[in-house]
């Protein structure tokens, strides 16, 4: 008898981790301009790094390992800023995450979280958009990671 209570519970415990889905990418443009090319650089510590660095790269983006601050000040100091100006990395991205009330996905390590990307343009210090979604943060049963998806919601409101 209690074999069977066992049983239940295990099974009804990884039902439960399957029975989520990755949720919808959430975008808020909250700033509408001409962006120039898909040019970034990841600005806070994040574990999800080489995650976000793949993503983005597949959704059309060039990742620049640092921001290019010295030259932008410069080119701020004398008033104007050309879009094409190949040396500047304007767009600075935040991954942001959130627990779940503590989720792991069912039969591997991977967590279910709130992820928040922050688009910020760091000639003015001001957040462009932001891209919500909640999903896992690797393999999961049924839930796919988020990073591919968020990348191209990214890409096609660039």
């Amino acid at each position: 008898m209690t074999l069977k209570i066992y049983f239940i519970v295990l099974l009804s415990f990884i039902m439960t981790g399957c029975m989520f889905s990755s949720g919808k990418v959430t975008v808020n443009n909250l700033k509408d301009e001409d962006k120039g090319p898909k040019k970034v650089f990841i600005e806070n510590s994040t574990p999800y790094f080489v995650e976000m660095n793949e993503s983005l790269k597949e959704n059309g983006f060039t990742v620049m390992s640092q921001p290019t601050q010295v030259k932008l000040n410069e080119i701020q100091a004398k008033g104007a800023m050309s879009d094409n100006d190949e040396s500047i990395t304007r767009w600075g991205i935040s991954l942001l995450t959130k627990t779940k009330g503590g989720w792991t996905c069912a039969l591997t390590d991977s967590n279910i979280l709130y992820f928040t990307l922050v688009l910020n343009d760091v000639s003015n210090n001001n957040s462009v958009m932001i891209l919500k979604q909640l999903g896992s943060d690797g393999p999961c049963t049924t839930i796919k990671p988020v990073f591919p998806t968020l990348c191209k919601a990214l890409s096609e409101n660039w």
